[in-house]
């Protein structure tokens, strides 16, 4: 029986609503919540032609990112923090800006459903807008704009010029294409891009799957480790969230607990007293280390990186590994790997998009489960399990 426009409606409009009550039940993790909006975003592209749906991606995929960061430069989304609505001209007197831009761009930011509209011209914030302007949210679009979008605008430039080869080397990467210096570099001489792109990094790996709830300690933590051995350190670790969050959730752990990290990032009682203070309540020990230098610490049970891998070129994987391989215990010491793996087929959009990010960005790259294995392979160590929540995975490692 052929559906009306009307019945349609009203059907989609059941499902949306049981899509609702399926994500608040808490029952579904990210993964399967993904699967199932493929699967409704299946559903929408049912509905146009080709060309259609071909025009509409070109039009409409970068207008509202940049409507989103000219609002934040501008001010806009400021006056939404507190709840309250919004007019263009409130807008205008609170900010000086002229009322048509600001309709304008609220144009974008209402049809995205990044703000509700209320009425003409007004506004009101909702889930998503409280979500941008949460710490970390905002920036990691203020980051793309700013950094990202400009290296994607010259990466076909770029990847001719290279003759199309995977791109593998910090001083040769997109990133120094575009702006003459890798991203660390920028960071270290601008401390403002540094400072943004660290709350960009807590928020991101607040909102992924925490490794202590990953990988099975519970189980492997049986075999207790002697007060006075390490039991894990937490390389390039930053400020030690990943490593508190070990110490919280297993406060009987015996052994000691350690964060590595570059003398400028570790916290001090002056650079940052609060996770100064959380990690000597967590009793974690501080250690300068330059990740491209050899492991100074010898047999520790568990080696980990967060994060750390996909962020950087094979070449820099493999300098990591064998600069941590030589001091593992053999059928002791384990390399745990806090990154995604991506399947070889079937890649999500998320992850496959991120991986462009961390090409542009970084020279990264997330990797599937073969090109893992390789780095293993290289570097004398073989994987003995992955294990996965959601998206998010470790990768156990052992000498081979």
């Amino acid at each position: 029986m052929e559906m009306d426009k009307a019945s349609l409606l009203a059907s989609i409009s059941c499902l949306t609503s049981e899509a609702q009550a399926f994500k608040k039940n808490g029952s579904s993790d990210k993964a399967t919540r993904y699967e199932v909006r493929t699967a409704a975003l299946a559903l929408a592209d049912a509905l146009e032609f080709p060309v259609e749906q071909a025009l509409r991606i070109v039009f409409e995929s970068t207008p509202p990112l940049i409507a989103l960061r000219i609002a934040f430069e501008g001010g806009f989304l400021n006056h939404f923090g507190g709840g309250e609505t919004q007019t263009a001209d409130s807008l205008s007197a609170i900010t000086g800006a002229d009322r048509t831009l600001i309709a304008r761009i609220f144009r974008i930011l209402t049809a995205s459903k990044t703000v509700d509209e209320i009425g003409v011209d007004s506004y009101a914030a909702n889930d998503l807008t409280r979500a941008f302007l949460m710490p970390g949210i905002g920036d990691a679009n203020t980051h793309g704009c700013d950094n990202v979008n400009p290296i994607f605008a010259k990466l076909p430039e770029y990847l001719s010029q290279m003759d199309w080869v995977n791109p593998d080397t910090y001083s040769m990467g997109p990133h120094v294409f575009t702006f003459g210096r890798p991203l660390w570099k920028r960071l270290e001489s601008e401390p403002h891009k540094s400072a943004l792109f660290n709350k960009i990094m807590s928020a991101f790996k607040q909102n992924r799957e925490n490794w202590v709830d990953i990988f099975p300690f519970e189980e492997r933590l049986q075999n207790s480790v002697p007060a006075d051995q390490v039991l894990v350190i937490n390389i390039a670790g930053g400020v030690g969230h990943r490593l508190r969050d070990f110490k919280l959730k297993f406060p009987w752990a015996s052994g000691r607990a350690v964060l590595q990290d570059q003398k400028h990032v570790l916290p001090t009682t002056e650079s940052n007293s609060k996770a100064f203070a959380d990690l000597q309540e967590c009793d974690i020990e501080t250690m300068a280390h330059d990740i491209f230098k050899p492991q100074p610490v010898q047999g520790a049970r568990y080696y980990f990186f967060s994060a750390i891998f996909h962020g950087r070129p094979n070449s820099a994987c493999l300098e990591l590994l064998r600069n941590t391989a030589p001091a593992l215990k053999k059928d002791y010491s384990r390399i745990l790997i806090n990154d995604f793996v991506i399947p070889e087929k079937g890649a999500n959009l998320f992850q496959a998009s991120f991986d462009l990010w961390m090409m542009a960005d970084s020279t990264g790259q997330e990797r599937t489960l073969r090109e893992w294995n390789e780095l293993f392979d290289a570097c004398g160590l073989k994987l003995v399990e992955v294990h996965t929540l959601g998206v998010d995975s470790v990768l156990e490692v052992e000498l081979a």
